[in-house]
């Protein structure tokens, strides 16, 4: 059910759906202000929450609008869930041209793992023209739990593993042979706890290598990974759109069912040496 009320609070942000969920828009209030010209209110048009794999790495939910016959014009979006700490509404101005689609991306905050997720906390808000449009209990929450499920996985899974980028990164080789070499700190187990690091996963610009995984760990067990970056692509537009540094280590932790994603992001000094890196392989000057 969509309803419209003037836009007066910040409300809590975002949760991400691991497949595709979608909700068709209905009704609002008749006081709403009037679409421009040759538009259609946000509310007839279709509404997708879905996730892309890098998506789900950057931890972020794409919100794919639809529009029907006319133009839909939206100006802000949040899905609103008590499973996540909020960052707040997603400004936009955007326009979705007739029966074309649009994807806005709206950051995850924190998961709540203490919340037990219902349908009923689960919403979705779009300002439109200084109003907030929102539409109650969308399709998909089975799915949002599961999302919820998965990201108090990861967060348990970095307390019970600790994984960390160490300080001295290392170049050998030079020019397209380059190798760039970072230590990565696995470790201690927690007590109670036994794993399995089973990949480091690369972006779209970087993939990562490495000799020693699988890697199984008991309680108490440390271990140092050298990883190795080599360019995925080299062509220099792909900056303009790719989260370059979002890797993440893939997880296996006695009592999850499904592997799990924990970001591994490197400090600022480490990018710009990624980058550097990048340039001598690939001979290229950004």
């Amino acid at each position: 059910m969509a309803t419209c009320s003037p836009l007066a609070r910040n409300v809590p942000v975002a949760v991400a759906a691991l497949a595709l969920v979608t909700s068709a828009l209905v009704g609002c209030s008749p006081d709403a202000p009037p679409s421009p010209s040759g538009a259609e209110p946000v509310e007839n048009a279709t509404t997708t929450l879905m996730q892309y794999t890098h998506d789900r790495v950057n931890r972020v939910l794409v919100v794919k609008i639809e529009a029907g016959d006319q133009p839909v014009r939206v100006q802000g979006v949040e899905v609103v869930s008590g499973a996540f700490s909020g960052t707040g509404p997603r400004e936009y101005d955007a326009t979705v041209s007739p029966h074309a689609t649009l994807d806005l991306r709206v950051p995850l905050g924190d998961p709540v793992c203490d919340h037990d997720l219902s349908p009923a906390d689960v919403s979705v808000e779009f300002r439109v023209h200084g109003d907030r449009v929102v539409v109650e209990e969308p399709a998909g929450s089975d799915t949002l739990a599961s999302i919820h499920q998965q990201e108090c996985a990861a967060k348990t899974a970095v307390e019970e593993l600790p994984l960390v980028w160490g300080a001295r990164w290392r170049a050998t080789g030079a020019g397209e042979d380059l190798v760039l070499h970072a230590p990565l700190h696995v470790g201690p187990v927690s007590s109670g706890t036994a794993a399995r690091l089973v990949a480091v996963e690369g972006s779209v610009i970087f993939v990562p290598e490495t000799d020693r995984l699988p890697l199984d760990l008991a309680v108490g067990d440390t271990r140092l990974v050298d990883v190795r970056f080599r360019p995925n692509r080299c062509d220099a537009h792909v900056w303009e759109t790719s989260m370059g540094f979002q890797f993440a280590a893939r997880l296996r932790i006695t009592g999850v069912a499904e592997d799990v994603l924990v970001p591994l992001v490197p400090p600022r000094p480490k990018q710009q040496l990624l980058t550097r890196s990048w340039q001598e392989q690939c001979d290229v000057t950004r």
